[in-house]
């Protein structure tokens, strides 16, 4: 059996050769959707598809579709994400939403939201949060607010008093984060006031 991730991006195998472009293309536009975070035009899958033909003249189908998953993880819409002063599209929305909540890309589900133009219906902006709340990556959020607002990674670097805190030891500035990122996380996940972190 492949592993989880080979399988999730190899939709499928071709049969032989007369397959291999078709297939190619059903591997790789959801990958580039997913990594330029909306939906994506033929143009947009080009220049990927340009580079399997190219290796694959020469290289397995497998090593041919790790070449244009290299190039699509080196595209500028991958890696840049460019914020104007302006009204966003749903799939800008969707993109801000995951990496403010995740850290991370939307994912296919939030992208398919953007795709429908929903995000502008304050009730499905609401379900999609309370969604990606629910997924264990919103710990990212929690994990990223508390050590920058509340500068926890500083913690690693101080070094208390011996004279005044003789019982301290190194092993309680790690349970000082958990402690502190399992408050704010309590905080979110209940609803209550942000007064009480203040």
């Amino acid at each position: 059996n492949p592993a989880p991730s080979r399988a999730a991006i190899f939709r499928c195998l071709p049969k032989d050769a007369s397959e291999d472009s078709a297939c190619a293309e059903q591997i790789l536009r959801p990958l580039v959707r997913r990594a330029f975070r909306r939906d994506v035009t033929a143009a947009d899958v080009a220049p990927f598809l340009k580079t399997f033909a190219a290796t694959r003249a020469n290289k397995p189908f497998a090593a041919a579709v790790a070449a244009a998953v290299r190039d699509v993880l080196i595209a500028p819409d991958f890696l840049f994400r460019l914020e104007f002063h302006q009204p966003v599209n749903d799939f800008e929305f969707a993109t801000r939403l995951s990496f403010f909540i995740w850290s991370s890309l939307p994912d296919e589900a939030l992208l398919n939201t953007a795709s429908k133009g929903q995000l502008q219906d304050a009730k499905v902006r609401e379900r999609e949060v309370r969604r990606m709340l629910a997924d264990g990556r919103a710990s990212a959020l929690l994990d990223n607010f508390a050590a920058q607002w509340l500068n926890l990674r500083a913690i690693e670097t101080v070094e208390p008093d011996k004279m005044l805190y003789p019982e301290f030891e190194r092993s309680l500035t790690a349970d000082f984060q958990t402690e502190t990122r399992l408050f704010v996380n309590s905080l979110l996940r209940e609803n209550r006031s942000v007064l009480e972190l203040v």
